[in-house]
């Protein structure tokens, strides 16, 4: 029989294999700064309930959330120094790993599987084709990711870029601005102006056309969450633990939408719980997951239509040198895929 000296020590082992993330958070918690693309939305409630159940807490980590300008826009923002980690678009980190390799961010988990990039005009309006749109002004941020690859869609569509006007606004005011006709169009994610369309009293499949870039030829991944070379460097611990945090979150919202938007209400009381719920289901079954998430679990990609997306970006923006697929993403710190085998199960 062991004595007591025997069963404390036993016992005190359990206790570390049972909780590792205890033992994770006894050190110093690490302040991380973290960019959303845009306005706080229900696509952004992984970040926020990650937070407040503690996962970050428990991986020594405080996170502080900002909202942004542009999906393109997180990688300069990272980049810089301002912010240590972001919710942004992976085409942008092509562009700056090829410029400067070394220094751009990575994205360590993907959310957009599926192109959101879209084009929109009224259904009044008389740009019916891709060609039309020469000779119109098409309105979005500056820092929108659907605008930095406005050139590539063009290019393989036989449109002329330099005919296109671009009009920067803030991305809170698009549509309305849009529905008064100071732009032609609209560019932007695809669920970004469906459901802001729809809360401003308009039918977004009968009032609208669309554009989808996948339609025309653009295979790209977009949005993930991406953190600083700095960060990487320095407290890769940390880098892994954010990783964590996030996927037992999106885990999370996947099995309960109403979890993940109670904790977002909390955080925004402003915003319409009703739309950002719906916002929430129509990205999980329309652009986070697929086929290919279904093979390699979610936060993943495809190296070999990665490979093909760089091309394409690459030759649009005239870039050159090509970086490696393992430049931009860095898989290293996904957990096993048992852990990110989840779709939408509840809403």
């Amino acid at each position: 029989m062991p004595t007591m000296s025997r069963r404390r020590t036993l016992l005190g082992v359990a206790s570390i294999i049972a909780a590792p993330s205890i033992v994770r958070a006894q050190g110093a918690v690490t302040q991380l700064r973290f960019t959303l693309d845009i306005q706080v939305q229900g696509v952004h409630a992984f970040y926020y309930l990650a937070r407040e159940k503690g996962y970050l807490r428990e991986e020594g980590i405080e996170l502080v959330i900002d909202q942004g300008e542009g999906s393109a826009a997180v990688t300069s923002r990272v980049m810089s120094g301002a912010y240590d980690a972001g919710f942004g678009d992976i085409n942008a980190i092509i562009e700056m790993a090829a410029k400067r390799p070394g220094e751009a961010p990575q994205m360590v988990y993907q959310y957009y599987n599926r192109p959101p990039f879209a084009l929109i005009v009224k259904a009044s309006s008389p740009i019916k084709t891709l060609k039309d749109f020469e000779g119109h002004t098409v309105g979005a941020p500056a820092g929108a990711a659907t605008v930095r690859l406005l050139p590539l869609l063009a290019k393989l569509n036989g449109v002329d870029p330099s005919r296109i006007t671009l009009s920067n606004m803030q991305s809170k005011l698009q549509e309305q601005l849009f529905l008064q006709d100071q732009v032609d169009a609209l560019a932007s994610y695809d669920n970004n102006l469906y459901f802001n369309l729809a809360i401003l009293g308009k039918n977004p499949d009968r009032d609208f056309r669309w554009f989808r870039y996948g339609d025309f030829g653009l295979n790209l991944y977009a949005n993930g969450v991406m953190v600083s070379r700095k960060l990487l460097k320095e407290k890769p611990d940390k880098v892994a633990g954010l990783v964590r945090a996030i996927n037992r979150a999106t885990r999370d919202v996947a099995a309960d939408l109403n979890v993940g938007m109670a904790t977002l209400m909390k955080a925004e009381p402003l915003l319409n719980e009703r739309i950002e719920k719906q916002r929430l289901e129509w990205c999980f079954k329309n652009s986070f997951t697929s086929a290919e998430t279904d093979r390699n679990g979610f936060g993943d990609i495809d190296d070999v239509r990665f490979s093909g997306a760089i091309d394409q970006v690459t030759t649009a923006f005239g870039l050159t040198r090509k970086p490696e697929p393992s430049d931009i993403f860095n898989r290293s710190f996904l957990p096993p895929k048992m852990e990110r085998d989840f779709k939408l199960t509840s809403t």
